[in-house]
């Protein structure tokens, strides 16, 4: 059985999934199952990212727009 752990780098969990041909991935947390990490997943938040990054690229590009640094 392959499994990930829940603070497990992405990257790590994609080439288990990929090096073994799997649509998913259990998470495991202290034994137990602490949810399901398949391939659709990666995949939407691959996407998501990059549709924030470039709409964070074309708000800074807006006249008067400025970088927003935490305090």
């Amino acid at each position: 059985l392959y499994a990930v752990k829940p603070d497990d780098d992405l990257n790590n969990a994609m080439k288990i999934i990929a090096q073994h041909d799997l649509n998913q991935v259990p998470v495991i947390s202290q034994g137990k199952l602490a949810g399901i990490l398949s391939r659709a997943n990666v995949i939407n938040f691959l996407q998501l990212r990059q549709e924030l990054g470039a709409k964070r690229e074309r708000d800074m590009k807006k006249p008067g727009a400025s970088p927003i640094s935490p305090q």
